[in-house]
């Protein structure tokens, strides 16, 4: 408990001095140096106080478990102190050199070296571990990591006693401070190496604390309210200086500045009399004038012709009517009156500081923007012209194809056998026309779902046993056409040959598909005869095969 306590009070004492620090708002990074780096260097050394006065408890409760987890904080919280206190004494003495840098960086290269280094204390012991008893014990890493912390703190303390040579007394003696606070911790440290049961640590950071607060921290605080007090006292020295100025002059100068060079023309004018108060040099130039003086004073009736100015004035009077902002676009002629400009136009109403009510503008000239947008609309409207016909196209392209082919099988109906044949050269072609034998029973005896896979069934025979510039039509529920083109009549046994191994393939119901077979009439064409005596002719033929049973082909 006594290890404990010593923590505790470090705490009390942290908390005390340093409450101003830890929560107060009334100091400013940019006069106290590196106030917010110490402000998160003191919440870290608090969190390491806070795991070491836990530590004390559970491990005076032998609470083992809960001991180790929070040894892993007390590492980690401590080796944060350290690379947040040589970030705080390096942006203290501003130190961007090679130096200040490079102790900063170490400072970073510690904290994650530890960090990592508790990870790997929970598989295997390289840090600390506690015996069968419950005995805190030390490892290897753990000599590391104390041995390191010793360096960077001394080498921290000689940095600022470095620095602190040929300042004045006053700095000197800040710099003495951070200085020996680092020494105090560095030897806290070398204590808690050799006496790790005890609370060296918490007792030398402590130490340093009260260093710092009494030589460094308080002096800066009266420091930043001595700077504070003569800010507010030339800021209200500088309030008085311009109220004393003319509150025109003040307005024309404010519009000067801040208007002269943009590219929108700008002005205000008083709303009671129209008279020009200020403007830019884009709007001087608009009104026909060299400078922007030369408009000051002036009307809109003494500047543009009679339309222009009536215009300008009416729009004027809408908005000492409104509320809100008038935004609006106009068409109005150029500075030479020769073409027609397009603006957009903002006014607002406003009083300035004698209670005057004016008005403020500005016009945008959005004559090429309005160009771009209108091209921009031509040619969307063209590509959307160029989608509707293509769409247009596909659509037709489409409802042709669903006219002329089937729907089940998607070989040419009856309409695309109609048209194909009007290009046909009959005395070059052998028209085949087929029908399936029996189907009705099919549909009877295994249902339309099974008939329609034996027409597809039926389709594919003909597409693998046929060329890829015959035609394949199916003109009926089961009948099918064949046009053969570029073919002699002495070719039969070629096509009769054909009939057999589709019949054959029909045969095959290993797909689990019943038997079919295909009956055929076949012509071959002459010279200048009709597609109908054609058909004719192949439907006789067909007629001739049924009469002698299945699986049989005529040549008509």
């Amino acid at each position: 408990m006594l290890y404990a306590s010593a923590g505790i009070l470090a705490i009390i004492i942290s908390l005390i001095i340093n409450n101003d620090i830890l929560f107060g708002k009334d100091t400013d990074d940019s006069i106290v140096p590196a106030h917010n780096y110490y402000r998160y260097y003191l919440f870290c050394v608090l969190s390491f106080y806070f795991s070491d006065v836990l530590w004390g408890i559970l491990y005076d409760n032998g609470l083992i478990q809960l001991s180790f987890i929070d040894t892993m904080v007390y590492f980690i919280t401590m080796a944060g102190s350290v690379w947040l206190w040589t970030r705080y004494v390096v942006e203290y003495l501003e130190g961007n050199n090679s130096t200040g840098r490079m102790l900063k960086a170490i400072g970073l290269v510690f904290f994650i070296f530890v960090t990592l280094s508790q990870v790997v204390n929970c598989f295997s012991p390289v840090v600390f571990y506690y015996s069968e008893n419950g005995d805190y014990k030390v490892g290897f890493v753990r000599n590391i990591i104390m041995g390191v912390q010793i360096a960077l703190f001394l080498i921290t303390g000689i940095y600022v006693m470095v620095a602190a040579a040929g300042k004045n007394e006053v700095v000197k003696l800040r710099h003495e401070a951070i200085g020996l606070s680092s020494i105090a911790m560095g030897v806290s440290i070398v204590a808690q190496v050799y006496y790790p049961l005890l609370p060296n640590y918490s007792i030398g950071s402590m130490i340093a604390g009260c260093l710092l607060h009494s030589f460094v921290i308080g002096a800066e605080k009266i420091e930043y309210h001595q700077k504070l007090e003569q800010e507010q006292s030339e800021n209200s020295r500088l309030e008085k200086e311009l109220e004393s100025q003319s509150e025109l002059a003040e307005l024309m100068g404010s519009m000067s500045s801040l208007l002269v060079n943009m590219p929108a023309m700008t002005f205000s004018k008083d709303a009671e009399t129209g008279k020009y108060l200020a403007c830019n040099q884009a709007f001087a130039e608009y009104a026909g004038k060299r400078k922007p003086e030369d408009v000051v004073g002036l009307t809109d009736h003494e500047l543009f012709d009679k339309a222009t100015a009536d215009h300008f004035v009416e729009d004027d009077k809408k908005t000492i009517e409104m509320k809100e902002p008038n935004v609006f676009f106009e068409d109005v002629p150029d500075a030479q009156g020769t073409s027609i400009r397009n603006l957009q136009t903002t006014k607002q109403k406003f009083r300035d500081a004698t209670g005057r009510l004016c008005l403020l503008g500005m016009g945008v000239d959005v004559t090429e923007t309005a160009k771009a947008k209108a091209e921009q609309a031509r040619l969307q409207e063209i590509e959307l012209k160029q989608e509707m016909e293509e769409q247009y196209r596909r659509n037709v392209e489409e409802l042709s194809y669903r006219a002329s082919h089937d729907e089940l099988t998607g070989i040419y109906n009856r309409l695309g056998y109609d048209h194909i044949m009007q290009k046909v050269d009959t005395s070059e072609c052998f028209l085949l026309l087929l029908d399936a034998d029996d189907f009705k029973k099919i549909n009877d005896t295994y249902g339309h779902e099974t008939g329609d896979k034996v027409l597809i069934k039926i389709t594919t025979a003909l597409k693998n046993n046929f060329r890829a510039d015959d035609y394949i039509f199916r003109i009926g529920g089961d009948e099918f056409i064949v046009i053969m083109t570029h073919i002699s009549e002495k070719l039969k046994n070629l096509v009769a040959a054909k009939i057999e191994q589709i019949n054959r393939e029909l045969a095959d119901t290993s797909d689990g598909l019943p038997a079919v077979s295909l009956s055929a009439g076949i012509v071959h064409g002459e010279e200048n005869e009709d597609d109908a005596l054609l058909f004719g002719n192949a439907d006789k033929a067909m007629y001739d095969a049924k009469k002698n049973g299945k699986r049989s082909y005529r040549f008509g």
